[in-house]
């Protein structure tokens, strides 16, 4: 992100998380989500299958790991909306 915002790189992907705030203050320009469908977070950021590549639809996931030995209330998360 730091390469983009700086002019070092012209392309990046990454998760929308990260990139919708750089976006959303002008510092990068979102041009499209790899989703098949558009993100209630950026509804206004076309997918790239209505870019002009039918058909695309590419989501991820992260998964957090931990010790087998890991106390329950340590695993503890809440869900955090932007």
């Amino acid at each position: 992100m730091t390469d983009a915002i700086a002019g070092n790189i012209q392309v990046l992907s990454g998760d929308l998380l990260t990139i919708l705030p750089q976006a959303n203050n002008g510092k990068v320009r979102a041009i499209a989500v790899t989703s098949g469908k558009r993100s209630p977070l950026a509804p206004q950021i076309p997918t790239v299958a209505e870019s002009g590549v039918p058909g695309y639809d590419t989501s991820g996931w992260f998964g957090i790991v931990v010790p087998a030995a890991t106390p329950r209330p340590a695993m503890s998360m809440q869900t955090v909306r932007p």
